[in-house]
């Protein structure tokens, strides 16, 4: 108890620290979640005005999912809106999963497995990266690990009414999981459909849990069958083009696949979407994963090699001895059935699944990262089997791993913010020019955002400029669209009270104009970038630079007679 207590504060720790400096900024999913969320504990609704969504929640017109709106809502109702609270539930789900990957692990195996994938799913660089900022796909370990171990508690329930009561609980949990970031809908229905066939329930629980995960997953199916609106993001960035024949189709789902199990994603680049990549030049996954899975999977799929001669009583990973007896139940488990392995590859063939039918980008790691800790779970069985083998070269083996994992989460917490390019993509110049306007908002007629290279930046001048959600949804607002480079046509504010951007699109230019001749607009503060100053002319007032000193924004000051 001991050990996973501490492995529990190591992840905690790692979660939270500079957790309001590092990312630097709020990327504008990020400050679009928390703007939703915060007009949600406020208002009942969400920007477009729909009360308490469900399904989904329009933002930039990509009809994402809501929930992690109720989940960071209690917390702002505690903390307000900031950083903290807007990134605080993300980093805790985070140091859930590291506790549930060790209650799963020590009803499949002996607490020794348990506790040391436990450690490495803590070091994990991209899990620790991803439950460092708030968005959705973060939560997915966390509810795939808590369905996974509601179910395996009702398999071994002591009594009819427990597992009645458990087998409820896992058919409940598992289906709301499935309301949450879309990729986990195919993943953990899958994943608890092998780990039932692994873990042989009772009728009873399959029935009652079956009947319950359908009752409360049906709602969902029908809005996915009858709203073309959920669909629209998925079928915008699809792997395959609509005149595709069938066998082009499989090879582009073949290659999207195997591309998660490449070396060059897993050690070398990781997603190189520049918001989701790893700190330039590392991997997704330390070195050192890479000799532990790879005798992981040697384990799982011949256990011999490494449990001949017999392994000693306290063994850290394989099944129970034969003829031991399963808690809560009077039968005993069949010999050849390696439950631990079987579990451990499904786990890993299925990782991927949720990305196979997206064609944004190299491998992304977010529509993988529900089933990302299967990868920690394989490197944690090579680190047993070496142990089993030779308890020093396992220890050793063990502390070059975490040796590997902390550097990379030390250049993730002290090196990765002070990178301008990261800066830049996060939109921390958008949050330092905020900080300037905030004091003088009502002193102009109007303030003038750019749109170039920051095209979704107005949920983070909401929150930076703490506009009110009631001022926002009573107007005046203005929207217009943007093109996407999934082909989908973003719903963008073009403007809310006297905040405009300027969007690249006809409509908006001329209403900024006719404001200005009309006289609504007097006096104006221009926020842009250094190439657009010279077309806008007016005064300079302050340039926004990066940590390298590149000059990112320029805020002019305009009178009607300039």
């Amino acid at each position: 108890h001991l050990r996973i207590v501490l492995i529990l504060l190591l992840a905690l720790v790692l979660r939270v620290s500079w957790l309001d400096q590092s990312p630097p900024g709020l990327h504008p999913d990020e400050a679009s979640n928390a703007w939703n969320a915060w007009s949600l504990l406020h208002t009942g609704m969400d920007e477009h005005g729909k009360s308490f969504p469900l399904f989904y929640t329009r933002t930039f017109n990509d009809n994402r999912t809501a929930m992690l709106l109720y989940v960071q809502a209690p917390v702002m109702a505690l903390l307000r809106l900031n950083v903290w609270s807007i990134r605080l539930p993300v980093a805790l789900a985070g140091v859930a999963a590291v506790g549930l990957i060790y209650l799963v692990l020590k009803r499949f195996s002996r607490p020794r497995l348990a506790w040391v994938a436990a450690l490495l799913l803590a070091l994990d660089p991209t899990h620790l990266q991803h439950t460092r900022w708030g968005v959705e796909a973060a939560l997915g370990p966390t509810l795939v690990l808590l369905s996974i171990w509601l179910w395996q508690r009702a398999t071994a329930s002591p009594s009819r009414k427990a597992e009645l009561r458990d087998a409820i609980l896992a058919g409940a949990v598992t289906a709301v999981s499935c309301y949450g970031y879309a990729a986990i809908r195919i993943y953990l229905p899958l994943l608890v459909v092998g780990v039932l066939v692994i873990l042989r329930p009772s009728r009873r629980t399959l029935v009652v849990g079956g009947a319950t995960f359908a009752l409360l997953f049906a709602p969902l199916v029908y809005v996915h069958l009858t709203d073309p609106a959920i669909n629209a993001r998925a079928l915008a960035t699809r792997t395959w083009d609509a005149d595709d024949p069938p066998p082009v189709i499989a090879v582009k789902l073949i290659e999207r696949y195997a591309s998660h199990f490449s070396p060059k994603f897993l050690f070398v680049t990781g997603t190189t979407e520049p918001t989701l990549a790893p700190p330039e030049g590392l991997g997704a996954l330390p070195w050192a994963w890479l000799l532990l899975g790879t005798i992981g999977i040697i384990v799982c799929v011949r256990p011999a090699w490494f449990t001949t001669p017999p392994p000693p009583r306290d063994a850290g990973w394989g099944p129970p001895r034969p003829g031991a007896t399963e808690p809560g139940r009077n039968s005993t488990l069949p010999p050849p059935v390696n439950r631990l392995a079987c579990f451990a590859i499904l786990a890993l063939l299925l990782y991927p699944i949720s990305d196979v039918l997206s064609a944004a980008g190299n491998a992304n790691v977010l529509r993988v990262i529900c089933g990302w800790w299967a990868l920690d779970l394989v490197a944690a069985i090579g680190v047993v089997a070496l142990w089993e083998r030779h308890r020093a070269l396992g220890a050793a083996v063990l502390i070059l791993a975490s040796l590997n994992a902390g550097y990379h989460a030390k250049v993730l917490l002290l090196d990765y913010g002070s990178d301008a390019l990261v800066q830049f993509r996060r939109g921390n110049d958008i949050e330092q020019a905020c900080a300037f306007v905030r004091p003088r908002r009502n002193d102009y007629d109007a303030i003038v955002f750019t749109t170039t290279d920051a095209t979704f930046d107005y949920p983070q001048t909401l929150i930076a400029l703490g506009y009110s959600p009631e001022a926002f949804l009573a107007g005046p607002t203005v929207r217009g669209t943007a093109s996407h480079v999934g082909g989908a046509e973003p719903d963008l504010v073009a403007r809310y009270g006297n905040i405009y951007f300027r969007l690249p699109l006809d409509e908006i230019g001329p209403m900024i104009d006719e404001a200005i001749c009309t006289g609504k607009i007097g006096r104006s503060l221009w926020i842009v970038r250094p190439t657009e100053a010279r077309a806008i002319g007016g005064r300079l007032v302050q340039t926004i630079r990066l940590s390298n000193g590149f000059g990112s924004l320029v805020i002019i000051e305009k009178t009607r007679d300039q």
